[in-house]
């Protein structure tokens, strides 16, 4: 598969796959470190994204750290991906405008548990950034 079949893969496991981890390690496996893929798109900032990413960063780690994203937007595919950092914490978000669907994942660096959270993102008509976060369901007690 291309790289290209990788991303229409990852948008398709995103928008209808359940288990959130599958979803990253997906990238992972098969876009993150692919030279045709990396080559692919350009740094860009978007307001949307960055909303998206300081309010899972306030709910999962230290509300008092201010969460930071480095975005690159693949043209081609209305897909951009990046990487976040807020303190000692790190993570990953990838987005498609088409779905208008992304996922973060943050990784705490006390605890190294991983948080994710898929989410659905656009401006409203007055600029307002409209989100809807879907949570993974709680681990039974």
């Amino acid at each position: 598969m291309t790289a290209n079949d990788h991303i229409r893969a990852l948008r398709c496991l995103l928008e209808v796959g359940e288990d959130f981890g599958e979803m990253r390690r997906y990238f992972y496996d098969h876009l993150a470190e692919s030279p045709a893929f990396l080559g692919m798109g350009k740094p860009k900032k978007n307001t949307i994204l960055r909303a998206v990413v300081r309010g899972a960063a306030t709910r999962y780690l230290d509300p008092s750290v201010r969460a930071e994203v480095a975005l690159i937007r693949i043209r081609k595919h209305g897909m951009w991906h990046g990487a976040i950092r807020a303190g000692a914490h790190g993570g990953d978000i990838f987005y498609f405008e088409s779905s208008e669907m992304g996922l973060v994942s943050l990784s705490s660096s006390v605890t190294r548990r991983v948080e994710y959270v898929r989410f659905r993102a656009a401006k409203s008509p007055t600029g307002a950034v409209i989100t809807a976060p879907q949570y993974p369901p709680s681990p039974p007690n």
